[in-house]
This record gives C-alpha cells, structure tokens and sequence, in this order.
C-alpha cells in the first residue's frame, strides 16, 4: 500500500483532455464546459503526471528545475494534487511504476523562483462548449458523442 506522498496518480482521460503549447496546458472537461490553465510550474506537473510521476516525483522534478525551498514545494504539491482531485481532473493510480519520473535539467544559473503551483478555472464557455457537444471519433473514422459511447 502506497502512502500519499508515494502514491502515483494518472490524469483522469476521457471526458478530460489536454494540449500543451509552450509552457501552458490547457485542460477541457468535457462534461461541465470547465476548462483549466496550468502555467509554469504547474505544466512542469501535469506533464509528471502523464509520465505516472508520485507527489514525491513531482517535488523532486520542480526543485530540480526552480529555485525554492524543498518544504515548501512539497506543501505546494500536495496541495495542487489536491486540487486536481477535487476538480475531477486526475485519480489515484494503484498500478505499480514502470519508470520513475524523469528530472528536467536546467542549468543552474537558468532556475527561476519556485512561486507555487496554481489551477486556473474558468467557466465562461461552459454554455459553448456544452450545447456544441464534443465528439470523439469511434473506429470507423465517424464523430460519436461521449455519453452514446459509454453506452
């Protein structure tokens, strides 16, 4: 059994999907309209995650990669873990690792200030986006909305 700090987690999948351009993610749910930004650090996180990577992991890679108090990024973690939780955007992952999380290097002189990790929320398109229903493509190539594929 994996303590909390050990504990892998896996990005939720579908109705959940994500790009990352630059140093942001964006992050769409497909079933209340939500959408997330995650900036610097906080992308530096969710690409952890979608490797597999543990609060541990995750903590490892931002100190190697910003400047900042280890106990500090640690209580940082685990409160975005936290808040990608509660916001349905990742779950628990009980499958044993297959590969740790990889470190980013960055040049000691290239580090910037640890300044936290931080979900932004926005709703504004949450009508859109739920009345022009979001399809995904079955095996025959044809749009299929998500709530007739589960089905």
């Amino acid at each position: 059994m994996s303590t909390p700090h050990t504990r892998r987690y896996r990005q939720r999948g579908a109705p959940i999907i994500h790009d990352t351009i630059d140093n942001e993610t964006i992050a769409i749910n497909q079933l209340t309209g939500a959408y997330y930004s995650l900036e610097g650090a906080s992308a530096v996180a969710w690409q952890q995650l979608e490797m597999g990577a543990s609060a541990t992991d995750i903590a490892t890679v931002l100190a190697h990669a910003y400047e900042g108090d280890p106990a500090q990024i640690d209580a940082a973690v685990d409160a975005f873990l936290a808040e990608l939780i509660d916001e349905q955007l990742i779950v628990a992952d009980e499958t044993p690792a297959t590969a740790p999380a990889q470190v980013l290097p960055a040049a000691p002189e290239a580090r910037a200030p640890f300044t936290g990790l931080r979900l932004q929320r926005y709703t504004d398109l949450e009508v859109m986006l739920l009345a022009d229903p979001i399809h995904e493509v079955d095996d025959s190539g044809w749009p299929m909305p998500i709530a007739e594929k589960r089905r």
